[in-house]
């Protein structure tokens, strides 16, 4: 039986993951800064999808980086009833290096990103170490 060849412009699926984190990110009621986050299986399953936000009204914090939860530490929290050893993790954004130590002790493997703010600051170049 022959197989029928790949479909002109077909997205491929590291794109998809990407393009789903993008998605999620849409959800961020963060007024500064929107970031998703997939975890996608060894099977190639999503298991996870993640964004920024808030486990309170951001309008009574003075100083709202104190108090935000960052996407791959959403996506890493909501899979507490799975095994996501040797996965992948699609974030929007280079991990800080706060989510670079859940993502490691999460045994997430593979990190896969759209940009980075900045590797200047030491939390960055940790992060970078970590990673």
């Amino acid at each position: 039986m022959a197989t029928a060849a790949p479909r002109k412009g077909a997205l491929e699926r590291e794109d998809f993951y990407m393009a789903t984190a993008l998605l999620a990110e849409k959800c961020s009621k963060d007024p500064d800064r929107q970031v998703g986050a997939v975890i996608v299986s060894t099977e190639e399953r999503i298991v996870s999808v993640g964004y920024n936000g808030f486990p309170s009204d951001p309008t009574t914090l003075e100083n709202k980086m104190l108090y935000v939860v960052h996407a791959e530490a959403n996506a890493i929290l909501k899979t507490t009833q799975l095994n996501i050893r040797e996965a992948t993790i699609y974030t929007t954004l280079y991990p800080c290096n706060e989510c670079a130590k859940l993502i490691i002790t999460s045994g997430i493997k593979k990190v896969y990103y759209l940009w980075r703010k900045s590797a200047d600051k030491t939390e960055d170049k940790a992060s970078e170490r970590l990673i």
